[in-house]
């Protein structure tokens, strides 16, 4: 769009379409404060050939994963009754398949497809708006359910059943049993009723009494009866009561 335009004001309007104002807005400071020069023909040439080859790779990859969302349910039915088909097919793709994914810890499966901090990104230069030290699992349905104060500690709680529900995927197809989806739904009602519990208020603090004293309903008559084995019991307590007390 801006192919060799000096002035990107001339071009906003086409930049709207496919930019936010914070991009369009990063875009026109860069170029007003740094020194270029217009490029050639061969290089113009270049650098369009490059935007219509990632605009086709772009193509390719929705259909890939279009095509691996459509086969998810038959390769790990666990783990797309519980985090979904297209979420397990980004998780399968960024890690190989469902072996290399079965390896890796639920410490790590939250950090799958984290964003890295770039300077584009800083400059508001972002494709995707996603937290810093999450990944795919934060655009889970039973992740974006709870509220925002919950979402990081429900991601860590997703990528433990997770963990667990891609193992258990794994292990049937070496072992050549059937593959069911019992495992991701019974995972998937156990964090729904966990997240409603969170969300629960805290229940009111029960006042409770005073305990029973130590020297009631005991006979408190210490001058007769030594050889008694209560009053000895009950003087001796009263002493030491008496010995701390004044001590400090």
């Amino acid at each position: 769009i801006i192919q060799n335009e000096i002035d990107v004001t001339n071009v906003n309007e086409q930049l709207n379409d496919i930019l936010t104002s914070n991009q369009i807005i990063t875009i026109s400071v860069a170029g007003s404060t740094t020194n270029g020069r217009m490029l050639t023909e061969e290089e113009l040439n270049e650098v369009n050939d490059t935007c219509l080859y990632l605009d086709e790779l772009q193509k390719v990859q929705k259909e890939l994963t279009s095509f691996v969302e459509s086969r998810m349910e038959q390769w790990s039915p666990s783990v797309c009754a519980l985090v979904g088909p297209a979420l397990a097919a980004q998780l399968l793709a960024s890690t190989g398949g469902l072996a290399e994914l079965a390896r890796v810890p639920s410490c790590n499966l939250q950090l799958l497809g984290k964003n890295r901090s770039t300077a584009s990104s800083r400059g508001g230069m972002a494709t995707q708006s996603r937290t810093q030290h999450a990944g795919f699992l934060m655009d889970c349905d039973l992740v974006q359910s709870c509220p925002n104060y919950l979402k990081m500690r429900a991601v860590k709680a997703v990528a433990g059943k997770l963990a667990l529900a891609v193992r258990c995927d794994h292990i049937n197809v070496e072992s050549g049993r059937s593959r069911t989806a019992d495992v991701g739904r019974k995972f998937k009602e156990e964090l729904r009723t966990k997240f409603g519990k969170w969300e629960e208020p805290d229940k009111a603090q029960v006042v409770k009494a005073l305990p029973k004293s130590l020297l009631a309903g005991r006979n408190l008559n210490l001058c007769c009866g030594r050889g008694n084995l209560s009053s000895r019991g009950v003087e001796g307590s009263v002493s030491i009561i008496l010995t701390s007390f004044y001590s400090t």
